[in-house]
């Protein structure tokens, strides 16, 4: 049975965050974080959630999963334009916009989107794992360097390359954005490129794929 936690105290979950990603823009305060979720939100939530559990248990391969802990989900819901008023993780919290978690009740929507950021969870928490899978299947290749000044808290802690030439990472001043530097200086490359981190790819199209398979 699909547990949610509804989390309104994330003080020592951001705290950590914080000492990793020193940037000032993502200062908050006790005011971005909801305490007083309305009912009837909750109440498409567990739907919604309630489904998006049945479709992980379905399609997910265990492996990628972090001791098969499917059926709990933390939920936080933010306001006041933290993080750029876009859902992310932390540890293993979904942070989720309430103005975004209303505008897509509901919706298929916000059923990929909870998939999406339990996949980032699963990620934070198998990263070897999944690292085997994207090293196996793709291009990108893991970076063992600090690169700094990253804000996307679901890609952050994982620098790949691709074709050896350039790395992705995530800068502060457009959002989460993705940006790309050079291999040997670190300096940021304006380059063209349809690709994106390899953590956000997977994300997008396992989440995309489970909600087609349901439909098909």
């Amino acid at each position: 049975m699909v547990s949610i936690n509804y989390i309104t105290n994330i003080n020592d979950i951001f705290i950590n965050f914080i000492k990793n990603v020193p940037e000032k823009h993502l200062y908050y305060s006790t005011n971005n974080i909801v305490q007083k979720i309305p009912q009837y939100v909750k109440k498409a939530n567990k739907k919604t959630i309630g489904k998006a559990n049945n479709l992980l248990n379905l399609y997910m391969n265990p492996k990628l999963c972090y001791n098969n802990e499917v059926n709990v989900w933390n939920i936080c819901l933010t306001q006041n334009n933290f993080m750029f008023n876009l859902p992310f993780t932390l540890k293993d919290v979904i942070f989720i916009p309430l103005s975004y978690n209303i505008k897509y009740l509901n919706t298929e929507h916000l059923l990929t989107t909870f998939i999406h950021e339990k996949i980032h969870i699963y990620q934070r928490y198998n990263s070897n794992n999944w690292n085997d899978v994207i090293q196996r299947t793709t291009k990108w290749r893991r970076m063992n360097i600090d690169i700094g000044g990253i804000v996307n808290p679901d890609t952050y802690y994982m620098p790949y390359s691709y074709n050896n030439k350039y790395y992705a990472y995530i800068t502060d001043n457009n959002g989460l954005k993705i940006h790309w530097a050079d291999i040997r200086t670190k300096k940021s490359v304006n380059i063209n490129s349809k690709y994106d981190h390899p953590y956000e790819l997977t994300a997008y199209k396992l989440s995309e794929e489970i909600v087609k398979m349901h439909k098909n």
